[in-house]
């Protein structure tokens, strides 16, 4: 665990560093290392555009073509078969999939990262990048939640009509849910570090992303400044005005907090409901059954039948 939050963190240094540093792929070359999804885990082509301020935007455009398909994954193998092999003897693949609340599309987009970032895995790890863009962008989450997708299946004409009612249920469950998220807020900002607050693992979890660099940097000192216990045993080692200033903080914000942890719930459940179906349609689609032909329909039953 701790050699993949070190290689994590290494990426992070080396993509903000280098960035600028390395020519980013071309449109050809995005191609050979990138694999493209819909929203239903079907193929797309990646686009990559630039702004009159030389900024990349990352698109895409609808393949329906099975034969390009077929093409497209030749070429990406036939590439990596030409990837240098390295100091051990091996060919390094390496599969890049991000996380959510990315966008797939636009400026700052996980197509415009992989053409950025891909260059650099190239020279510096030696390796043959895959990545593996798709849209997670909370609100084209929520927007298939509310006007889409009913019970993991796409309905295009049900979904509309039904938005109504599935924000007014979104609504009653955020309500209902409302007391639960209050209370864990007062539990949290009651029992922060510093002065007359207390150390909470929920605070641990929240300033780690944050300290995580810097104690990475001043591993070897025993004290490092705004390190918690998460990074560092059992001891929280932040001296008392830094806890007690970050403890106030979070208390003086909570009025806001309330509001915000209020409308998160109530939004989010849907939006994270639809994120998760995307990135399981990546692999392997719930609703592909649906969209074969009656004769594809029946040659997979009979090799369902003969595996069982």
């Amino acid at each position: 665990m701790k050699r993949v939050r070190n290689i994590t963190i290494g990426l992070v240094l080396f993509g903000t560093t280098m960035a600028l540093a390395q020519k980013p792929y071309s449109q050809d070359e995005l191609r050979l290392h990138t694999i493209v999804a819909n929203n239903d885990g079907g193929p797309l082509d990646a686009k990559l555009t630039t702004t009159k301020n030389g900024e990349l935007v990352g698109d895409h455009e609808r393949v329906d073509d099975e034969a390009w398909l077929n093409e497209r994954v030749g070429n990406i193998l036939s590439a990596m078969q030409k990837t240098p092999v390295s100091g051990d003897g091996k060919k390094h693949i390496l599969i890049f999939i991000h996380g959510g609340m990315n966008k797939r599309d636009g400026k700052k987009s996980s197509i415009v990262r992989s053409a950025e970032l891909g260059p650099i895995l190239e020279k510096e790890a030696n390796c043959y990048p895959i990545f593996i863009d798709w849209n997670s962008d909370p609100f084209s989450c929520y927007g298939d939640h509310l006007f889409r997708v009913r019970q993991g299946i796409r309905r295009q004409i049900l979904g509309p009509w039904t938005s109504p009612i599935c924000f007014a249920t979104d609504v009653a469950r955020g309500v209902a849910r409302a007391p639960l998220t209050w209370i864990q807020l007062a539990e949290n900002a009651s029992s922060q570090p510093g002065g007359f607050w207390t150390s909470s693992n929920n605070h641990i979890r929240m300033v780690f992303a944050h300290e995580a660099l810097k104690y990475r940097s001043e591993i070897d000192t025993e004290h490092s400044p705004g390190v918690t216990q998460a990074t560092i045993g059992d001891i929280d080692y932040r001296d008392g005005s830094t806890s007690f200033a970050a403890g106030t903080a979070h208390v003086l914000g909570s009025p806001t907090k309330t509001i915000g942890a209020f409308v998160l719930d109530m939004l989010g459940t849907g939006a994270w409901d639809i994120m998760l179906r995307r990135a399981n349609e990546l692999f392997d689609s719930p609703t592909h059954y649906n969209d074969l032909k009656q004769d594809q329909k029946a040659d997979l039953k009979e090799l369902v039948r003969g595996e069982l």
